[in-house]
């Protein structure tokens, strides 16, 4: 009944938050960046939320229990990769969506190489067809972290959490995005307080790290990198790369964009924030690994490790906190999302709201609807789609996605390429990835590192002919 009661009075907060910021919102440019006016400290701390994501919470430890420790392999990468992008290149991306007065990351990707509707269909299609996987583990995440506290099924607690989200996000968009974030942060401290109080209590990572070694050595001491690659070796080396490329998803690049500043002191402050939540991961995954010894049953759908650990060993107050937190995790990670996938997709009616002569009132409407449209699409196949690893549909999203768009965004901030360069190599990636993903080629981060060096190449060698064939596009630098 306690967890019950703190999750609902929390949820009901959230909606009071949205519909306090609804009226505030009344051009595009502030529903979807706030209009560039937040501070590098108030957007850290949201993008110290958003951070956590569904993958933390839910979906790394799921794979730490069914695969053990290359998931670790993940955390080495992540931690550089936040900080070379947030500090080196997020200044550079704000500055440029400030001289192009753009509020989405389809838009940036376009102006920046001068290119028209070809490239922002394409763009736009890619990003959509990915985050939706990525939609999907998120509300799946939901409905598994909040049907055992409010003790209803997973489908109720699956719309319950998801109509929540979608309320306050339509009615206050980044404002309310952030300031929810921010209101959840706290618990989410909690909660990883409540994850090092459960390890200490079993007597310390030395003592489950003997107990999982008696178990199955394999999870702590593995032959072979699986899932992720060959060697553990290899892993270690291609996540570090991967990671730089995975912070140019429009999900943190719209962080990026919406920055007030791009001082120093203030990218100091942002990157220090997404590091500090980065750290927490570790622990997380460690916890989900300790499944296997800590719960004496094999669990059908290794997504729910987490709160069946919590459940087990926890009190009622203790379990609606940490239930809280893994729910603002994933909240955190899926209303940003939702917001830039958003501000992306609209860029394909531009033509239309020109057409028709469109208001800035309509064109928010019009985003809002579109917000909607693509929060329902998501809700349904993560409520008929069947048990899966929440990692898994996070890889072929979020990673896939990361490395399609390497060469037209991370790359592009050191040296531009043209507009066709920037369309072949996100339409020939993606074909390669989704060749690779069918036919089950290489391990899952090999895959996502062959199709980066497709994006790469094509970009640069696409480019090179463009100039060739059209020196004049050689003034885009």
């Amino acid at each position: 009944m306690i967890p019950a009661i703190i999750t609902i009075v929390y949820l009901v907060v959230l909606l009071a938050i949205g519909f306090m910021y609804r009226r505030k919102v009344t051009t595009t440019d502030e529903y979807y960046v706030a209009g560039r006016r937040l501070s590098p400290l108030i957007l850290g701390l949201s993008f110290f939320a958003a951070l956590g994501t569904a993958w933390g919470y839910i979906g790394g430890p799921a794979s730490g229990y069914v695969y053990g420790v290359p998931e670790f392999a993940s955390f080495a990468g992540w931690i550089p990769g936040v900080a070379i992008v947030a500090f080196i290149f997020a200044p550079k991306i704000r500055e440029k969506a400030a001289q192009y007065k753009t509020n989405s990351f389809t838009a940036f990707v376009r102006d920046v190489h001068h290119g028209g509707y070809p490239l922002t269909y394409l763009t736009s299609i890619v990003v959509l067809a990915a985050y939706i996987l990525f939609f999907v583990s998120c509300l799946k995440a939901i409905g598994v972290t909040l049907s055992p506290v409010l003790g209803i099924s997973y489908m109720p607690a699956l719309f319950i959490g998801g109509i929540i989200i979608i309320a306050y996000s339509i009615m206050g968009g980044l404002r309310a995005v952030v300031v929810t974030d921010i209101a959840g942060l706290a618990f989410m401290c909690i909660t990883f307080g409540v994850v090092i109080w459960l390890i200490q209590g079993q007597g310390g990572i030395g003592a489950l790290s003997a107990r999982i070694d008696a178990f199955n050595p394999e999870l702590l001491h593995p032959s072979t990198g699986y899932p992720y690659g060959a060697t553990m070796a290899s892993i270690w080396i291609l996540f570090f790369v991967l990671y730089i490329f995975y912070q140019a998803l429009p999900l943190f690049w719209h962080y990026y964009i919406s920055l007030g500043t791009s001082s120093k002191k203030g990218m100091a402050i942002f990157t220090m924030l997404g590091t500090i939540s980065v750290c927490m991961v570790p622990f997380l995954i460690f916890t989900g690994i300790a499944g296997n010894v800590l719960l004496p049953e094999r669990l059908v759908d290794a997504d729910t490790v987490m709160p069946t650990i919590f459940q087990t060993f926890a009190s009622p107050v203790v379990f609606g906190l940490f239930t809280i937190g893994v729910f603002t995790a994933v909240m955190t990670t899926f209303d940003s999302a939702l917001l830039a996938i958003t501000a992306s997709t609209k860029e394909m009616f531009e033509p239309l709201f020109k057409k028709y002569g469109q208001t800035e009132t309509q064109k928010l409407k019009w985003g809002r609807v579109l917000m909607i449209a693509i929060w329902a699409v998501s809700i349904y196949w993560a409520a008929t789609a069947p048990p899966a690893l929440i990692v898994r549909y996070l890889v072929i999203g979020s990673i896939g996605l990361s490395t399609v768009i390497a060469g037209p965004t991370i790359l592009a901030m050191i040296k531009v390429g043209t507009k066709w360069g920037a369309f072949f190599a996100i339409l020939i990636s993606a074909i390669a990835l989704a060749i690779l993903v069918l036919r089950g080629l290489l391990g899952w981060i090999e895959q996502a590192l062959v199709t980066a060096i497709v994006s790469v190449a094509v970009y640069y060698i696409a480019s090179a002919v463009e100039w060739k064939l059209n020196p004049a596009s050689k003034i885009i630098s």
